[in-house]
Protein backbone atom coordinates (compact mmCIF):
# COMPACT_ATOMS: atom_id res chain seq x y z
CA UNK A 1 0.00 0.00 0.00
CA UNK A 2 1.30 3.45 -1.06
CA UNK A 3 0.36 5.13 2.11
CA UNK A 4 1.38 6.67 5.39
CA UNK A 5 0.23 8.16 8.47
CA UNK A 6 -1.75 5.32 9.18
CA UNK A 7 -3.89 5.06 12.33
CA UNK A 8 -5.54 2.05 13.65
CA UNK A 9 -9.38 1.57 15.21
CA UNK A 10 -9.69 0.91 19.07
CA UNK A 11 -10.94 -2.65 18.43
CA UNK A 12 -8.68 -3.20 15.81
CA UNK A 13 -10.79 -3.84 12.33
CA UNK A 14 -10.57 -0.74 10.93
CA UNK A 15 -7.72 1.60 9.48
CA UNK A 16 -7.79 5.18 7.79
CA UNK A 17 -4.39 6.06 5.96
CA UNK A 18 -3.66 8.87 3.57
CA UNK A 19 -2.05 7.80 0.35
CA UNK A 20 1.06 8.97 -1.29
CA UNK A 21 1.84 10.98 -2.78
CA UNK A 22 -1.50 12.18 -3.63
CA UNK A 23 -2.90 12.76 -0.20
CA UNK A 24 -6.19 11.47 -0.55
CA UNK A 25 -7.82 10.26 2.97
CA UNK A 26 -9.26 6.47 2.74
CA UNK A 27 -10.56 4.08 5.12
CA UNK A 28 -10.47 0.16 4.79
CA UNK A 29 -10.67 -2.93 6.85
CA UNK A 30 -7.29 -3.91 8.56
CA UNK A 31 -6.89 -6.44 5.98
CA UNK A 32 -7.29 -4.00 3.17
CA UNK A 33 -10.76 -4.63 2.03
CA UNK A 34 -13.25 -2.57 1.91
CA UNK A 35 -11.21 0.70 0.86
CA UNK A 36 -12.92 4.14 0.59
CA UNK A 37 -11.66 7.49 -0.55
CA UNK A 38 -13.18 9.68 1.55
CA UNK A 39 -11.45 13.10 -0.03
CA UNK A 40 -10.58 14.01 -3.06
CA UNK A 41 -8.47 16.97 -4.90
CA UNK A 42 -7.90 19.54 -4.21
CA UNK A 43 -8.01 18.49 -0.51
CA UNK A 44 -4.51 17.49 0.74
CA UNK A 45 -5.10 15.40 4.09
CA UNK A 46 -2.81 14.08 7.37
CA UNK A 47 -2.49 12.91 10.63
CA UNK A 48 -6.14 10.74 10.54
CA UNK A 49 -7.18 9.55 13.78
CA UNK A 50 -10.58 7.00 13.97
CA UNK A 51 -12.71 7.79 17.14
CA UNK A 52 -13.16 5.40 19.50
CA UNK A 53 -16.77 4.29 18.77
CA UNK A 54 -15.16 3.98 14.92
CA UNK A 55 -17.60 5.67 13.30
CA UNK A 56 -15.95 9.03 12.48
CA UNK A 57 -12.43 10.47 11.70
CA UNK A 58 -10.77 13.66 12.60
CA UNK A 59 -8.02 14.79 9.90
CA UNK A 60 -6.12 18.12 9.27
CA UNK A 61 -7.02 19.21 6.01
CA UNK A 62 -4.93 21.83 3.32
CA UNK A 63 -7.17 23.37 0.62
CA UNK A 64 -5.79 25.93 -1.74
CA UNK A 65 -5.52 29.51 -0.31
CA UNK A 66 -6.78 28.63 3.49
CA UNK A 67 -4.88 27.43 6.19
CA UNK A 68 -4.80 23.88 8.03
CA UNK A 69 -7.89 23.11 9.91
CA UNK A 70 -8.79 19.89 11.40
CA UNK A 71 -11.96 18.35 10.23
CA UNK A 72 -14.61 15.23 10.89
CA UNK A 73 -16.04 12.87 8.41
CA UNK A 74 -17.81 9.76 8.52
CA UNK A 75 -16.14 6.69 8.35
CA UNK A 76 -18.38 5.73 5.82
CA UNK A 77 -18.13 9.15 3.85
CA UNK A 78 -19.67 12.29 3.32
CA UNK A 79 -18.93 16.04 3.38
CA UNK A 80 -15.96 17.21 5.87
CA UNK A 81 -17.07 19.78 9.19
CA UNK A 82 -14.78 21.73 10.70
CA UNK A 83 -14.41 20.92 14.51
CA UNK A 84 -13.89 24.92 14.99
CA UNK A 85 -16.53 26.38 12.65
CA UNK A 86 -15.57 30.07 12.84
CA UNK A 87 -11.85 30.15 12.09
CA UNK A 88 -9.35 33.21 12.52
CA UNK A 89 -6.87 32.33 9.95
CA UNK A 90 -4.76 30.34 12.64
CA UNK A 91 -3.72 26.36 11.43
CA UNK A 92 -4.62 23.33 13.51
CA UNK A 93 -2.97 20.54 13.11
CA UNK A 94 -2.97 16.83 14.48
CA UNK A 95 -6.35 15.54 15.92
CA UNK A 96 -5.86 13.34 18.59
CA UNK A 97 -9.07 11.83 20.60
CA UNK A 98 -9.71 11.72 24.45
CA UNK A 99 -10.79 7.94 25.31
CA UNK A 100 -14.48 9.17 25.49
CA UNK A 101 -14.40 10.54 22.03
CA UNK A 102 -15.92 14.15 23.37
CA UNK A 103 -12.58 16.14 22.56
CA UNK A 104 -9.67 16.57 20.47
CA UNK A 105 -6.90 17.87 21.44
CA UNK A 106 -4.99 19.64 18.23
CA UNK A 107 -1.71 21.63 18.04
CA UNK A 108 -3.03 25.72 17.30
CA UNK A 109 -0.87 27.96 15.58
CA UNK A 110 -2.07 31.27 16.12
CA UNK A 111 -2.00 33.75 13.46
CA UNK A 112 0.13 36.99 13.00
CA UNK A 113 3.12 34.70 12.77
CA UNK A 114 6.05 35.37 10.15
CA UNK A 115 7.29 32.42 10.53
CA UNK A 116 4.79 29.05 10.57
CA UNK A 117 4.88 27.00 13.51
CA UNK A 118 6.41 29.40 15.51
CA UNK A 119 3.70 30.73 17.68
CA UNK A 120 1.72 27.54 18.63
CA UNK A 121 -0.35 26.01 21.16
CA UNK A 122 -2.14 22.83 22.11
CA UNK A 123 -5.82 23.02 23.07
CA UNK A 124 -8.50 20.47 23.66
CA UNK A 125 -11.87 21.18 21.72
CA UNK A 126 -15.01 19.64 23.46
CA UNK A 127 -16.58 19.40 19.30
CA UNK A 128 -20.51 19.11 20.47
CA UNK A 129 -20.34 22.26 22.25
CA UNK A 130 -17.20 23.95 20.34
CA UNK A 131 -15.64 24.77 23.52
CA UNK A 132 -12.15 25.31 23.36
CA UNK A 133 -9.31 25.27 26.40
CA UNK A 134 -5.74 25.62 26.26
CA UNK A 135 -3.54 22.98 27.68
CA UNK A 136 -1.31 25.29 30.41
CA UNK A 137 2.65 25.50 29.76
CA UNK A 138 1.97 24.27 26.01
CA UNK A 139 3.52 26.89 24.19
CA UNK A 140 5.72 26.18 21.32
CA UNK A 141 5.03 22.82 21.69
CA UNK A 142 4.01 19.86 19.02
CA UNK A 143 4.18 16.09 17.85
CA UNK A 144 1.14 16.15 20.72
CA UNK A 145 -0.67 12.66 21.37
CA UNK A 146 -3.40 11.83 23.91
CA UNK A 147 -2.81 8.46 26.02
CA UNK A 148 -5.27 6.04 25.41
CA UNK A 149 -5.91 5.79 29.31
CA UNK A 150 -6.77 9.72 28.87
CA UNK A 151 -4.28 10.70 31.96
CA UNK A 152 -1.05 11.57 30.18
CA UNK A 153 -0.34 13.82 26.84
CA UNK A 154 2.99 13.65 25.19
CA UNK A 155 4.35 16.71 23.32
CA UNK A 156 8.19 18.04 22.09
CA UNK A 157 9.04 20.98 21.68
CA UNK A 158 9.48 23.05 18.27
CA UNK A 159 13.02 22.10 18.48
CA UNK A 160 12.19 18.49 18.31
CA UNK A 161 15.05 17.99 21.03
CA UNK A 162 13.37 16.12 23.94
CA UNK A 163 9.75 14.44 24.42
CA UNK A 164 7.64 15.84 27.34
CA UNK A 165 4.69 14.39 29.26
CA UNK A 166 2.04 16.69 30.39
CA UNK A 167 0.03 14.62 33.65
CA UNK A 168 -3.74 15.88 33.34
CA UNK A 169 -4.24 15.14 37.03
CA UNK A 170 -1.35 17.44 38.06
CA UNK A 171 -1.45 19.72 35.81
CA UNK A 172 2.76 19.50 35.55
CA UNK A 173 5.05 19.13 32.42
CA UNK A 174 7.92 16.71 32.74
CA UNK A 175 10.89 15.71 30.60
CA UNK A 176 10.48 12.08 29.32
CA UNK A 177 13.87 11.72 27.52
CA UNK A 178 16.26 14.47 25.89
CA UNK A 179 16.76 13.08 21.88
CA UNK A 180 14.99 13.81 18.80
CA UNK A 181 11.51 13.00 18.99
CA UNK A 182 9.67 12.36 15.52
CA UNK A 183 6.01 11.04 15.47
CA UNK A 184 5.43 9.68 18.99
CA UNK A 185 2.98 7.18 19.19
CA UNK A 186 1.37 5.42 22.74
CA UNK A 187 1.21 1.73 23.49
CA UNK A 188 -2.67 0.92 23.56
CA UNK A 189 -2.00 0.42 27.38
CA UNK A 190 -0.73 3.70 27.55
CA UNK A 191 2.53 2.03 29.35
CA UNK A 192 5.34 2.90 26.40
CA UNK A 193 6.05 5.75 23.97
CA UNK A 194 6.94 5.22 20.97
CA UNK A 195 9.07 7.62 18.37
CA UNK A 196 11.63 7.77 15.71
CA UNK A 197 14.81 9.24 16.54
CA UNK A 198 17.03 10.66 13.25
CA UNK A 199 17.68 6.96 12.78
CA UNK A 200 16.15 4.33 14.96
CA UNK A 201 13.01 3.98 16.48
CA UNK A 202 12.66 3.56 20.05
CA UNK A 203 10.33 2.92 23.24
CA UNK A 204 10.28 4.93 26.53
CA UNK A 205 8.39 3.14 29.54
CA UNK A 206 6.81 5.56 31.30
CA UNK A 207 7.27 4.75 34.59
CA UNK A 208 10.99 4.22 34.46
CA UNK A 209 11.74 6.75 31.66
CA UNK A 210 13.84 3.83 30.47
CA UNK A 211 14.75 3.91 26.45
CA UNK A 212 15.51 0.89 24.57
CA UNK A 213 16.12 0.41 20.69
CA UNK A 214 13.10 -1.22 18.60
CA UNK A 215 14.60 -0.79 15.13
CA UNK A 216 17.13 0.35 12.94
CA UNK A 217 16.43 2.49 10.17
CA UNK A 218 20.19 2.95 8.52
CA UNK A 219 20.20 2.57 5.12
CA UNK A 220 16.66 2.40 4.82
CA UNK A 221 15.32 4.69 1.96
CA UNK A 222 12.27 6.58 3.55
CA UNK A 223 9.42 8.46 1.57
CA UNK A 224 9.17 11.91 2.18
CA UNK A 225 6.52 14.68 2.55
CA UNK A 226 6.69 18.05 1.91
CA UNK A 227 4.42 18.96 4.57
CA UNK A 228 4.79 16.00 6.59
CA UNK A 229 8.36 14.80 6.40
CA UNK A 230 9.24 10.63 7.09
CA UNK A 231 5.98 9.10 8.89
CA UNK A 232 6.01 6.91 10.92
CA UNK A 233 3.84 5.08 12.74
CA UNK A 234 2.17 1.61 15.36
CA UNK A 235 0.25 -1.07 14.64
CA UNK A 236 -1.65 -2.02 17.77
CA UNK A 237 0.65 -5.06 18.23
CA UNK A 238 3.58 -2.88 18.81
CA UNK A 239 5.24 -3.32 15.33
CA UNK A 240 6.53 0.20 13.75
CA UNK A 241 5.20 1.54 10.73
CA UNK A 242 7.32 2.99 8.37
CA UNK A 243 6.81 4.39 4.51
CA UNK A 244 9.73 3.03 2.21
CA UNK A 245 10.45 4.39 -0.88
CA UNK A 246 10.43 2.60 -3.79
CA UNK A 247 11.41 4.82 -6.45
CA UNK A 248 13.42 4.07 -9.32
CA UNK A 249 16.72 5.85 -9.62
CA UNK A 250 18.84 5.86 -13.45
CA UNK A 251 21.77 7.29 -14.19
CA UNK A 252 21.50 7.63 -18.26
CA UNK A 253 24.07 9.15 -20.65
CA UNK A 254 22.96 11.28 -23.71
CA UNK A 255 23.93 12.12 -26.77
CA UNK A 256 22.76 14.87 -29.41
CA UNK A 257 22.77 14.48 -32.98
CA UNK A 258 22.60 17.24 -35.76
Amino acid sequence: LSAHMMDFSRDGKWIAYVSYPDGALWRSRADGSEPLQLTRAPWRTGMPRISPDSTQIAFTGDTPGKPLRVYLISIDGGTPKPVIPESDGGAQVAPTWSPDGSRLLLRYDQPGSDTAFQNDILEIVDWPSHRITTVPGSAKKFNQRWSPDGKWIIATPNSGEEIDAFELATGQWTVLAKMDAGYPEWSPDSKFVYFCGASSIYRLALATRRTELVASLEHIDRAMDEVWSQWSGLAPDGSPLILKSADLQQIYSLSFEK
